[in-house]
Order: C-alpha cells, then sequence, then structure tokens
C-alpha cells in the first residue's frame, strides 16, 4: 500500500485569529483627499445583482432548451446560440436607443426601464466609455440616450432587480409600441428570424436571413446576400465602408452639413481626445489629411462631378460624391484603410476604422463588447459574489470595502504614474466598471504588452503602498515578481495583525479576487504573439511544479498553493488603465481628478 506524504504543519501564526478590517476614513488620489468614496458598497451590490441576471440570461440561452427558438437555432452549439441571441440583442437596442423616453428618474424606473437583453448591451456600452461619449455626441441616433445622462446605475440601484423581474404592463406596453417585438427576450429573438439592412451602393432596403445553412446569415461569419434591386453582393464590410464613406462626404465647414448633421459631420475616433470630449478643430484636421492624402485627391473632383446639383440639393450632391468614392475604393477595407494611411498614423487610423465594421451606427462592435465582459461576469459568479443575499452580512460586506479601498489606491498608483498601462485585478476591476457605469480608455491593449505591463503594476503597487498587489497564489507572468511575490506572501501570512485598509480580510474569495482581470483584451494570433503566450504558459507550469515540491518541504502554506490550483494563471488578459494628463476617465466628486 502506498503510503500518502502527510502534509506540513501549519505555523501557529495561522491559529491566531484574523484582525478585524479597518476601512480608510479618507482616501488619496494623487494630491487630493475625499471622505467621500467615488464608488459605494449599494452601488457594487447592485452591480453584482445585474451582473447575476446577466448570467442566467446567457445560461438559458446556451443551454437552448426553450420551444419557442426555431430549429435551426436549436441546433446550434450554445456558444454559437449566444451569438445569435446578442445580435438580436443589438438590434433590439439600436431600436430602444433611437427612441428613448425621458421623464422623473424614478417614473422611468418603473415605466420605461427595458429588458434585460438591452440593458446588457447597454452595459457594455457604457464601459467603453470613450466610444459611448463620443458617440452621444456624434450620432443623431443616440441623442436620446444621451439625455438619460448618468441613469444607468442610479436606476439599477434603486430597483437592483428590476432589469430581471417580472415588467409592468406599462412596461410591455410601452416597449411593444416603440420596437415591435415582444419585452421578453427570448421570445423576442424566437421571433426574429430576419433583419433589414440598407444597400450601399443603391441604399435599398433588404430583408436578411439571420441563419442560413450555408453560413450566409447576417448572425454568421459568412454572411453576404445580392441586393435585388443593383445586385450588389453586400458584406458586412461594404455595409461599413458605406458608412464610412457617407460620414467623410459630409463637410464640417458647410452649414448645411452642420445645421443636418450636428456633430456627426466628424469621422468616429476622431472628435473624442484623452483632454477634450469634443476636439472639432482636430476632428476637422483629421479629415483633412484624408481628402489630401493623394488617394482621396484624386477623388476629390467634387465640383466637376456636382456641378449645379450642389447648390441646389446638398444631400443628393453629397450621396452622388460617396457613390464615386465607394465605387473607385471597390468598396474594400484593405483599399479604405490604404489609402487614409498616407498622411495618417497607423493608430489612429486602426482606430477610425474599426469603428466602421459594419453598418450599425454604433462606433463599437457592441457584440464583442457584451462577449468580452463573459469572463469578467464568469469569474464574478464563480467567487459566488453574484448570489443574491451573498453580501447581506456586515461581515461578508468588508470584501466590497477592500476592494474600493484598492480600487482608489490604484487610481493614486495611476496620478502618481503617468505614462505607465497599469493593469488590475479583479476586485478593482469590479470597482473600476462600476464607477464607469455612473456614465461617460483604449480599454483593448495587445496581451503580450499587458503580461509585461501587470508585472510593472506589481512592483508599482508594492513601491508605493508596501504590500502585495496580489493575494490569490497564482503565478506571474514576469520570473523577477513572481519569485519576489512568494517571499512578500510568507511575511504577509506570518504577519496577520498587520494593519492597513490595503490588507484583504481573511478570506477566500477576497484573497482570490486580487487575480488579474482577464478581459477586454486583443489577442494578436501571429508567430510572436502565440511563442510568447506558450512560454508564459510553460513558465507557470513549471512554477506549479516547483511550488509542489516547496508545499511538501513545508515551505510554502497549502492555503496559498491551493488558490494558485482554483485559477489559471496570472495572467490571462486584464483591462488595461493608462494613466494620461488628463486623468482618467470617470465621475467623481468635485475637486477630484
Amino acid at each position: 500500500m502506498v503510503e500518502t506524504p502527510s502534509l506540513p504543519a501549519y505555523s501557529p501564526a495561522y491559529d491566531r485569529p484574523p484582525p478585524a478590517y479597518t476601512a480608510p476614513t479618507t482616501y488619496t488620489i494623487g494630491g487630493r483627499k475625499t471622505a467621500v468614496p467615488l464608488v459605494h458598497v449599494d452601488q457594487l451590490k447592485a452591480h453584482l445583482d445585474l451582473l447575476r441576471a446577466f448570467h442566467g440570461l446567457r445560461e438559458a440561452v446556451e443551454k437552448g432548451d426553450d420551444g419557442r427558438f426555431p430549429v435551426n437555432v436549436r441546433a446550434l452549439e450554445g456558444c454559437q446560440r449566444w451569438v445569435w441571441f446578442l445580435e438580436l440583442a443589438v438590434e433590439r437596442f439600436r431600436m430602444w436607443a433611437a427612441s428613448v423616453q425621458v421623464m422623473p428618474i424614478d417614473e422611468w424606473v418603473q415605466d420605461e426601464v427595458p429588458p434585460l437583453d438591452v440593458w446588457m448591451v447597454w452595459h457594455a456600452y457604457l464601459l467603453n466609455p470613450i466610444w459611448y461619449a463620443e458617440d452621444c455626441h456624434r450620432l443623431p441616433a443616440l441623442q436620446g440616450l444621451k439625455k438619460l445622462g448618468d441613469w444607468f446605475l442610479p436606476a439599477l440601484t434603486a430597483a437592483a432587480d428590476l432589469p430581471s423581474s417580472e415588467p409592468s404592463s406599462q412596461r410591455k406596453a410601452s416597449w411593444l409600441q416603440r420596437t415591435g417585438t415582444p419585452f421578453d427576450p427570448l421570445a423576442a429573438a424566437s421571433e426574429a428570424t430576419d433583419l433589414r439592412i440598407e444597400c450601399p451602393k443603391c441604399r435599398a432596403e433588404i430583408s436578411v436571413a439571420c441563419l442560413q445553412e450555408d453560413g450566409s446569415g447576417y448572425v454568421q461569419r459568412g454572411f453576404k446576400v445580392t441586393c435585388g434591386k443593383c445586385s450588389l453582393q453586400v458584406t458586412k464590410e461594404k455595409l461599413g465602408i458605406a458608412k464610412f464613406v457617407r460620414d467623410l462626404c459630409k463637410d464640417p465647414r458647410d452649414d448645411r452639413d452642420v445645421a443636418e448633421y450636428g456633430d456627426n459631420v466628424y469621422l468616429a475616433g476622431s472628435l473624442h481626445t484623452q483632454t477634450e470630449i469634443t476636439d472639432s478643430e482636430r476632428a476637422q484636421k483629421v479629415r483633412e489629411a484624408i481628402m489630401n492624402s493623394p488617394t482621396f485627391d484624386k477623388y476629390n473632383v467634387r465640383a466637376q462631378l456636382l456641378g449645379a446639383k450642389e447648390k441646389a440639393d446638398k444631400p443628393a450632391a453629397n450621396e452622388l460624391w460617396a457613390q464615386h468614392i465607394m465605387k473607385s475604393l471597390d468598396y474594400s477595407l484593405k483599399n479604405t484603410q490604404s489609402a487614409i494611411s498616407a498622411r495618417m498614423k497607423p493608430k489612429l487610423v486602426n482606430r477610425i476604422m474599426s469603428a466602421y465594421s459594419d453598418g450599425r451606427p454604433f462606433s463599437i462592435e457592441l457584440v464583442g463588447a457584451v462577449l468580452r465582459q463573459g469572463s469578467f461576469v464568469e469569474k464574478m459568479h464563480n467567487f459566488r459574489w453574484t448570489e443574491q443575499g451573498y453580501f447581506d452580512d456586515t461581515e461578508d460586506e468588508v470584501v466590497l470595502v477592500h476592494a474600493i479601498a484598492r480600487y482608489h489606491a490604484f487610481l493614486d498608483l495611476m496620478a502618481c504614474s503617468a505614462g505607465m498601462l497599469l493593469v488590475p485585478t479583479l476586485d478593482i476591476d469590479l470597482a473600476w466598471h462600476t464607477h464607469q457605469l455612473m456614465g461617460p480608455g483604449d480599454d483593448k491593449i495587445e496581451e503580450n504588452h499587458l503580461a509585461t505591463s501587470f508585472d510593472l503594476t506589481c512592483r508599482a503597487w508594492e513601491r508605493r503602498f508596501s504590500v502585495p498587489y496580489m493575494h490569490c497564489g497564482c503565478p506571474l507572468p514576469g520570473d523577477t515578481i513572481g519569485q519576489r511575490l512568494n517571499r512578500l506572501s510568507q511575511k504577509v501570512l506570518s504577519r496577520p495583525s498587520q494593519p492597513g485598509a490595503l490588507q484583504p480580510p481573511p478570506r477566500p474569495d477576497a484573497l482570490s479576487a486580487t487575480h488579474p482581470s482577464d478581459h477586454n483584451s486583443v489577442y494578436s494570433p501571429h508567430g510572436h504573439s502565440e511563442h510568447m503566450r506558450q512560454s508564459r504558459a510553460e513558465k507557470a507550469r513549471r512554477r506549479r511544479e516547483r511550488d509542489a515540491q516547496r508545499l511538501k518541504r513545508g515551505k510554502l502554506d497549502e492555503a496559498a498553493y491551493r488558490r494558485g490550483e482554483a485559477h489559471d494563471m496570472a495572467f490571462l488578459v486584464p483591462v488595461p488603465f493608462f494613466y494620461t494628463p488628463s486623468g482618467c476617465v470617470g465621475p467623481g466628486p468635485p475637486g477630484m481628478l
């Protein structure tokens, strides 16, 4: 019989009762202090309640046993069914945003709160605050949403279970009247067999199937349809190019265009900067750089092409000019990017063109935005933080109080680390997300750069606050910081009476929540990136083997080892925070940031 080696004895230090957690009385960010935190525990709770509803909705869709779903939908894999559902949810969000009713907030909460799927899309949109703020300024279709301002979080806090609760008859009637779809998300999805789009060339309305057996349906990767009027084969790429060119043909120097389109005379991605909500001078320079580039300069035959028509009928003149440019570019994204790259930096070109991936008005691909939030929702669910009543007791609330304290410390670290890319952990990310929901950076960065940035974040945090950034026990991406963390963890665990609001409460979930967040990033599939990813995975495997040996020799606490076993290596794909001279995005008390 093989004997099982006995586990090392615990140190007497671990038998001492844990200290009571003490929240800070003031919060410091940069050179400023406030006694009022930027986010509150009740807001985090309301947000977690909403994430629970999102998780339940996804489970219901992926399970796929709802008899109302069409047969071809039930035949899909769970993840495919979820993408199908999100495409329809974005369409419902579009209809709702264009018809938002503004009234006193208490009346709006009772009678106008949208269905859960629309909340989910709105939530993902708000978590991309630069795009959200710019779109609310630029797009006529979002002016109602702009008037709602910061209502999302107050409405959610006022009635946290409202998005997933049984709607009142008034809410259902109001929704049906404005959108023509059932209030219930699953019922609405079951009825939506097709969508309507506009032909990029002749602008005829085309009814397109959501799903096709050959994979050419609108919600499928190979979408294509032939226009019955002009015979153009329509794809999402061509829809996006048409949107881009028509925006380009609006002239901010022309009073008629400004009167007709407002700030929509500017290209997406060019108006909102890190220091200005609406930098129209910069946006105009971006447009001029494109129009004066060699490729577009030869297309700028407006006067000869339009003649007297421009003075008589400006919209028709713009459309004629747009058709000329689209034909010259062959409706090609590659040709368009090449054309505008002559006088613009690649980063700006990529940002602008990313807003023109399809024909929808939004500058961010909202299906992808919701999908990127999925991993974060799943982790909150796995921590049990989304369970109803999980934080009802005061002794449990300390986990959220600690997250808020760490979030403010993170902002303080950003304020003193201008120019450094900092990477949050899951608990900080929860507070950050909640803060963003109060209303209007780039939040997607290539993975390997983030792995290095997380290492630097750990070092900067410890240097400033003299406590470890992570307490979850998982391997880190950098050799040096990984070795240092083991020593630091031993020091912290051997001194349970160490004071400080940044020391975590002695709870497994509070420790696990200091794992890095892993969404809203760009995974680059090229060879170097894949090699770096595999290299980090191999290092993580070797560290686990080393830690197992250290556990046997009694040099590593079992609890720390088990926490590392419970989840993936730290670093998957966290959300970056880049601090600029203007500070970070997010509202706060007067005088803050």
